[in-house]
């Protein structure tokens, strides 16, 4: 351990100088931990800063140097675990800044890179330096530039640790946690630490570093409501078995990391759920009527868009994000002029986008953006109602990155997967998202997908659509925490009461309470399963009676009217609002 010798002069000033410093008088602190980003290589630099009510560094005046110095306490690193241990000479908030050499377990090379926490230090303590303490430590700096006494800090710290618990479902403090200690709380930190260093390989970018910088400017607006979607959909594509192997390569066969259950009793079929549980794309509604509670605008990505990290881009101001990829799959600028793909953020999904409208088909002959043709595939009803933006009069469609081809009469259509017989199929149209029935000689707009999704084949749904498809894979009853009739559903993680409310106007049917809400019309239309009919979806756990359901988006063409959905169909439509119809309710799990 290494103590500065401007830091040792400064201790040699008397109590009354050091007490207006804010470090008079404290007994010393050991404090010890693990860095880790991945583990920090062997002799890495850890600093201790000793930090002011406003976040920022403390400093004293050397009168024989004639300058400021920081008060710091430094030392290095003492295995390739990350450890270290410091005697801290103050009392009170210190940031920990970790820099120098890491294992990177997405790749298993060795990169640099920096990441900090802040701590409390009032007596020995651990404190384990990582991703989430990153976005703690700048949660804690914004919010703290005008405070004037320590507490203040230490309460938004404090504060800070908690939403974060709350956000990634951790049983303990960020800095308790220790990737290389087999633990639920651990593999969930490795998560995002992996999921962040995947990213910047997808990207082949080093401004992906800011990545836990960027997160925080959606943590420091949303508290425990942060956005964490792009760590979502990367964590669930990661591969973490060569993860495991290129910590225990680096690090030994011992060491104590076990990312992948080999005696798992896990089916194929819940691998697959998995593996496709994504989120729905928002609806891009993001205002709302006057005097009606429980509209659309008001829940999701869109409610607060303007804070969302967004690694990609949008082409307005919603919860929409993509990155664009050129021919060969290849991440592009977010400013590029031309794209062959693009890569939605939230859902997961590729897109291919084509230059022409085209009739009906299910089968691609051709590799594209480097994906195989056999992965290609066409979008089903849900997916392709999720590149839809509601929150948009006329062309709906989020065209300005999608970039669909010019089209006119019935090739304002997207094709969906859904065949009815007699040659038709559904079709999704481009300016407001209405299903409509096309047959298949017309030319409409084949938008080829390629990614996770779990889609049920003719031969795998009972005859009478009665029965929990595929036994009770897809829905899980969760009536014991909410009540007798609600599951939720493992492929959109939806928490849904399958009891339909009597008929009301649609302002009436919005007016909820405790959490629960009407859903907007892409999470209604991900219950619609056109393989059955009279009613299109689940007959076991929504019934056997057709209905056609309220959700809360309204229509941004005519906002007197909402959209809703018929189940004996799954026609997607708008009716006047005045009109009387059933619905369901939703929420998010608890």
């Amino acid at each position: 351990m290494q103590f500065k010798k401007t830091q040792l002069l400064a201790l040699l000033l008397s109590s009354l100088t050091l007490a207006g410093c804010g470090g008079g008088g404290a007994a010393p602190n050991t404090v010890s931990g693990v860095a880790q980003k991945g583990p920090y290589e062997i002799g890495t630099t850890v600093i201790g800063y000793k930090l002011n009510p406003d976040g920022s560094r403390d400093t004293y005046y050397d009168a024989e140097a004639g300058r400021y110095y920081f008060y710091t306490i430094t030392t290095k690193t003492t295995d390739n675990f990350g450890s270290y241990s410091f005697v801290v000479p103050w009392s009170g908030p210190t940031e920990i800044v970790i820099e120098g050499n890491y294992l990177n377990e997405v790749t298993g090379a060795s990169e640099s890179g920096q990441v900090t926490a802040i701590a409390n230090v009032t007596s020995a303590m651990t404190v384990n330096v990582n991703a989430l303490t990153e976005i703690v430590a700048e949660k804690v700096k914004k919010n703290a530039t005008t405070n004037s006494v320590a507490s203040a800090l230490v309460t938004q710290l404090d504060t800070a640790n908690q939403d974060i618990q709350t956000v990634f479902s951790l049983s303990t403090t960020p800095a308790s946690v220790n990737l290389l200690t087999q633990s639920d709380d651990s593999k969930k930190v490795l998560a995002v630490s992996a999921s962040i260093l995947e990213l910047k390989k997808i990207l082949d970018d080093d401004s992906v570093n800011d990545t836990l910088s960027s997160l925080t400017n959606s943590f420091d607006a949303q508290g425990a409501a942060m956005d964490i979607s792009v760590i979502e959909s990367i964590d669930s594509d990661l591969d973490y078995q060569a993860i495991e192997d290129n910590l225990k390569e680096s690090l030994g066969e011992d060491v104590n990391v076990d990312l992948v259950d080999e005696t798992s009793s896990t089916t194929e079929e819940e691998k697959v759920i998995a593996k496709a549980l994504r989120k729905l794309n928002d609806t891009g509604q993001i205002t709302s009527l006057s005097n009606i509670a429980g509209q659309d605008a008001s829940y999701g990505r869109d409610a607060f868009f303007s804070t969302l990290l967004k690694l990609g881009t949008s082409s307005s101001s919603d919860g929409f994000e993509y990155f664009k990829l050129d021919s060969n799959g290849v991440a592009l600028a977010n400013n590029a002029t031309s794209w062959s793909c693009v890569r939605d953020n939230v859902t997961g999904l590729t897109w291919y986008l084509p230059d022409s409208a085209q009739t009906f088909a299910t089968s691609f002959s051709s590799a594209m953006c480097g994906i195989p043709a056999a992965d290609w595939r066409l979008p089903s009803l849900s997916e392709a109602q999720g590149l839809i933006n509601f929150g948009k009069s006329g062309v709906a469609a989020h065209d300005a990155i999608i970039n669909l081809p010019s089209v006119t009469s019935t090739q304002n259509y997207i094709w969906t997967d859904s065949e009815l017989g007699n040659n038709q199929a559904i079709a999704i149209a481009v300016e407001d998202g209405a299903t409509w029935t096309l047959g298949d000689s017309n030319s409409a707009i084949l938008l080829p997908v390629a990614g996770k999704s779990y889609v049920y084949s003719d031969s795998e749904l009972p005859a009478n659509c009665t029965a929990q498809k595929n036994g009770s894979a897809r829905y899980e009853d969760v009536s014991a925490t909410y009540g007798e009739g609600v599951y939720r559903d493992r492929v959109t993680n939806l928490v849904w009461d399958t009891a339909l409310k009597n008929s009301a106007n649609w302002q009436t049917a919005l007016n909820q309470t405790d959490d629960w809400r009407v859903p907007n019309v892409k999470e209604l239309v991900s219950l619609v399963d056109t393989g059955c009919a009279n009613p299109a979806w689940n007959q076991a756990l929504f019934g056997t009676d057709s209905a056609v359901l309220w959700s809360s988006t309204y229509d941004a063409n005519n906002n007197t009217n909402a959209w809703a959905v018929d189940f004996a169909s799954g026609e997607v439509f708008t009716a006047a609002q005045t009109g009387s119809k059933a619905y369901l309710l939703v929420r998010d799990p608890s």
